[in-house]
């Protein structure tokens, strides 16, 4: 088993026979393998919270498009963590699936308010990142 490489840059392997009666290696340039193209989980999302602008109740969240890791990415999951809601919740107020590239999320909330999300990125096999948790905030009402 090989080990140390990095996700998503292409690698291939020489192979050399060598005499196991003399120890000495055999003439040549050896035989190149063809390149691979190693991956593991998914890098966690660059996501950032956005407080809402003075006299708004949207708290707004952005997110990069995610780094490949040598697989195809397939979806950027979301959830309100409040109270902890699946990843897989019906409720599209409480969870869902976005397309894997750059984009944004607002949020409707109440006045004073924190609202807390957490986002992950998926590949095509389904191996999703750690999740990556971001806060927004409303201010007061107007007026109030």
């Amino acid at each position: 088993m090989l080990a140390g490489f990095i996700n998503g840059v292409s690698t291939s392997v020489t192979f050399r026979a060598v005499s196991r009666a003399s120890g000495t290696a055999v003439s040549g340039s050896g035989a190149t393998s063809g390149s691979v193209l190693p991956y593991g989980k998914p890098l966690s999302p660059r996501v950032q919270g956005h407080d809402a602008p003075k006299g708004s109740q949207d708290v707004k969240f952005t997110w990069e498009t995610p780094v490949a890791n040598g697989k195809d990415m397939d979806r950027i999951e979301w959830r309100h963590i409040a109270t902890t809601y699946p990843w897989d919740d019906p409720n599209p107020d409480r969870a869902g699936n976005l397309a894997p590239r750059a984009g944004s999320k607002t949020i409707k909330t109440s006045w004073d308010n924190s609202t807390t999300l957490e986002f992950r990125v998926c590949d095509v096999t389904n191996i999703c990142s750690d999740g990556v948790i971001v806060h927004g905030r409303t201010g007061s009402a107007p007026g109030g």
